[in-house]
C-alpha cells in the first residue's frame, strides 16, 4: 500500500539497462509477490534492483510491464528486512 514511485526512469528498456539497473528479467535483485483475493490480477509481482547513484531511490518495475521506475529506499529496506507474512495462527 505505500508504493509510490518516484519518477520513470524509461518507458521502453532495452536489455542492457535492465541488467544495469539490476533489473535482469533472469535475476533481478529483489522480487516482492503479493497475493490478492479480489480482482482480475491475483498475484502482483514487483522487481527490485540497484540503488540510485544518490542511494535515496531504488529501480523498480511491476513483473510484465516494460516501465522502469524508482522508489524510496526505505520500500525496499522494508521488504528486505521485515518479515511481511501473516501471523494469524487461527480465526474465530
Amino acid at each position: 500500500a505505500t508504493l509510490s514511485p518516484g519518477r520513470v526512469v524509461s518507458d521502453q528498456p532495452s536489455a542492457d539497462d535492465l541488467k544495469k539497473w539490476g533489473l535482469d528479467p533472469a535475476a533481478p535483485r529483489m522480487k516482492a509477490t503479493v497475493s490478492l483475493k479480489d480482482g482480475p490480477d491475483k498475484e502482483l509481482v514487483y522487481e527490485f534492483g540497484a540503488d540510485t547513484d544518490d542511494k535515496a531511490f531504488v529501480y523498480a518495475r511491476q513483473g510484465g510491464r516494460p516501465v522502469v521506475f524508482t522508489v524510496p529506499k526505505v520500500v525496499y529496506d522494508r521488504f528486505a528486512s521485515e518479515d511481511l507474512r501473516d501471523k494469524t495462527l487461527y480465526r474465530l
